[in-house]
């Protein structure tokens, strides 16, 4: 994955973010805190041993596509 990290307005104020991902087209080594070359800012609520890795099964994928068809979920 690869993304924009770098502030954006949220809230009357100005944060840092890595949120908008994209894939990269390759093959991403999972880590043992996080994916390589990924970083998270807060590590207390993301990233780490029990958070590296988000998942869905592949039957949630047609209620995805259906409701956010702008989305590339290939």
């Amino acid at each position: 994955m690869s993304g924009f990290h770098g502030k954006i307005a949220w809230k009357r104020t100005s944060v840092s973010t890595g949120i908008f991902q994209e894939s990269s087209g390759r093959l991403v080594p999972v880590k043992q805190l996080n994916l390589r070359g990924d970083e998270q800012a807060d590590l207390t609520v993301h990233g780490g041993p029990y958070k590296a890795v988000y998942g869905y099964p592949s039957e949630h994928y047609p209620f995805w596509r259906k409701n956010f068809r702008e989305a590339d979920l290939s």
